[in-house]
């Protein structure tokens, strides 16, 4: 009898019924038409592994563009605070994290001496010899930084408060929000209160940080002696992320669009990713760097050897070019039969001061249409930013002791002998001239109609 339940279809093979049964696609057919689907299907399981292989492709063609996933998803800060200035505020060194040190549409002082903070000195027994902290200010109250002191003063002179800290400290304190942020040279990143100065959080790193530190987006960056750049929780202190440079940092670093701009002093520009700190470009230069570099408008500019330097802010380095320029260049100045190595990743355009100008000796001063710089010569210049061509040069006397730093429609210049004047920037007259107890000790900075210069002396100049 036939047709039990329990036993299998007569013609079935063995191994049919031990659950091995060739699959659907692959079964053999007796006609040409069978055959045709088969080796549709079977083209159509390459689709998958071929596509995966392509991803893969494209995922190494950009690297290391892709940010780290562990990063990006678990390493972020926990809130957007920025040091960005405005009319009635100097928030960090540069102005901005950008360090463009440009206050459009507002009215500049006029040159008169408001007053001179001098308890800096009086209070604090000296801000100390070599001690070159700049102000930050917000409304009317001054932040500044000295030997293992930082203290906030009213506009009149009057201290608000005192906070002893664990090293000298340089470079401008930068506020976001309600906290003030600033590094040490004994391996600290202090976080304070503006309002009472109590201390919110303490980072402990592995060596000085020198100069001043970038917030942006939640993120305090502090580059170090060690040759790093830390990324900090704003809020917290808690270290995000860290990345190596090879060489001291110069400090601060600039952040624009999503990237951090990051000179070391062996003469390296590196470009990171902002949020994650993965690596963009490294851009080599002929010499060692001692200023920090300058953001604005989709470029990145960079002193180098007296001249300045324009890269393209979007350069990406593609693997192993890096490594293969930096082998080119050596050979060829080992005077092996090569042709010169090609010019630097992304250069746009590099401007040499012409005969009897001097040196540029410090960062520019960006806006939209000029980049104005001074020089060892006692000259000031603008430059135009599509191509480094000179807009126009004039003697100012005195070599220039900081960067520019443009206020609206005029451009405060200070001098080494401790004078500074304010010039019209299109008209190029000037509009006043002062002369201060003191070389600088620090860039000046700008809020409230008012500019703020710290003196060598350790007196804070008030001018408005």
């Amino acid at each position: 009898m036939t047709g039990r339940p329990d036993e299998p279809e007569q013609g079935r093979e063995t191994g049919e019924r031990a659950g091995f049964a060739a699959p659907r696609w692959a079964r053999p057919s007796g006609g040409p038409a069978g055959r045709g689907r088969w080796r549709l299907r079977l083209r159509r399981r390459w689709v998958w592994p071929a596509a995966g292989l392509l991803l893969l492709f494209a995922v190494w063609s950009n690297y290391p563009f892709v940010p780290n996933p562990w990063t990006l998803l678990f390493r972020q800060p926990s809130g957007t605070a920025s040091a960005v200035s405005g009319p009635g505020r100097w928030a960090m060194y540069g102005g901005n994290p950008q360090g463009t040190n440009f206050i459009p549409a507002v009215a500049a002082p006029d040159g008169v001496p408001r007053g001179v903070i001098e308890r800096v000195i009086d209070v604090w027994d000296g801000v100390g010899a070599g001690v070159r902290s700049g102000p930050a200010v917000v409304g009317s109250t001054v932040f500044i930084g000295g030997q293992s002191r930082v203290a906030a003063f009213d506009g009149d002179g009057r201290q608000i408060w005192e906070r002893a800290i664990s090293g000298p400290a340089h470079g401008v304190p930068a506020v976001a929000g309600n906290s003030l942020y600033l590094g040490t040279l004994n391996k600290r990143v202090i976080a304070l209160d503006t309002g009472s100065g109590r201390t919110l959080w303490e980072y402990a790193g592995d060596s000085p940080f020198p100069g001043s530190v970038a917030v942006q987006d939640g993120i305090v960056y502090a580059g170090s002696r060690s040759g790093h750049v830390h990324a900090l929780d704003a809020e917290s202190g808690r270290l995000l992320w860290k990345t190596g440079l090879g060489s001291p940092a110069v400090a601060p670093v600039a952040v624009q669009d999503g990237k951090m701009f990051a000179a070391s002093t062996a003469g390296v520009l590196f470009v990171r990713h902002s949020g994650t700190g993965d690596q963009r470009a490294r851009i080599r230069t002929s010499a060692a760097l001692v200023s920090p570099p300058v953001a604005a408008d989709g470029q990145v500019y960079l002193l180098s050897e007296g001249g300045l330097m324009a890269f393209d802010a979007d350069a990406r380095e593609l693997p192993g070019r890096y490594a293969a320029e930096l082998i080119w260049a050596q050979l060829w100045i080992w005077r092996f039969p090569l042709p010169a190595p090609p010019e630097h990743s992304g250069l746009r355009w590099r401007v040499t001061p012409g005969e009897g100008m001097g040196a540029f000796v410090h960062p520019p001063a960006a806006t939209g249409d000029a980049l104005y710089l001074g020089t060892a010569a006692g000259e000031v210049a603008a430059l135009n930013p599509e191509d480094g061509g000179v807009l126009w040069r004039m003697a100012v006397g005195e070599p220039v002791a900081a960067s520019p730093l443009v206020v609206g429609d005029s451009l405060i210049v200070a001098h080494e002998d401790g004078s500074i004047r304010a010039i019209n920037r299109f008209s190029r007259q000037e509009l006043w001239a002062l002369a201060l107890s003191s070389p600088l000790a620090a860039p000046p900075s700008y809020a409230g109609g008012k500019v703020y210069v710290h003196t060598e002396d350790g007196k804070l100049h008030i001018i408005r």
